[in-house]
């Protein structure tokens, strides 16, 4: 066996997902998969997100007449707190999208795109109560999922000075 080098080999077991997200089955087993097959205390792992098509959303930094304009192509789905930091737009999101901070505040400039969104939870009213600037448009971009409707949308991130 000249040239060989030794290898060694290791079998890992890996779900197979369907549309759903279910998971149906492991490929080298009969049966479904288990999260128990993993590591003692290992956490399940969620198959990856699919979204949708992306459309397109213009993130404002500061004010309206001054600020840095970054336009994204958001895919529908994607929570906004998460296109505006995958894009450097200058939101904190301190808390991990938890609901435990008003950083990632930001400002609807559309009123019917804004009556639109899900009504906010009385947990995200009392944390909005802490961002500074606060609008009636105010919402927490961690508690938004992109949407058909937010194609155009302009979006303003106050920062500190608002």
């Amino acid at each position: 066996m000249q040239g060989q080098r030794g290898t060694r080999s290791s079998s890992v077991t890996l779900p197979v997902w369907n549309a759903a997200g279910n998971t149906l089955a492991s490929p080298h087993s009969a049966g479904p998969a288990r999260a128990a097959s993993a590591a003692p205390g290992a956490k399940p792992v969620d198959p990856p997100k699919e979204y949708g098509p992306p459309v397109t959303v213009t993130f404002v930094e500061g004010d309206l007449e001054d600020g840095a304009r970054i336009t994204v192509q958001a895919p529908i789905g994607k929570k906004l707190v998460d296109v505006a930091l995958d894009a450097d737009v200058d939101i904190e999101a301190a808390c991990g999208g938890e609901l435990a901070c008003s950083t990632c505040h930001c400002i609807f400039t559309d009123d019917a795109l804004f009556a639109s969104l899900a009504k906010k939870t009385e947990e995200e009213e009392d944390m909005l109560d802490l961002a500074p600037g606060l609008q009636r448009t105010s919402r927490l971009s961690c508690q938004l999922e992109v949407t058909a409707a937010y194609d155009g949308a302009v979006i303003l991130v106050p920062g500190d000075g608002l």
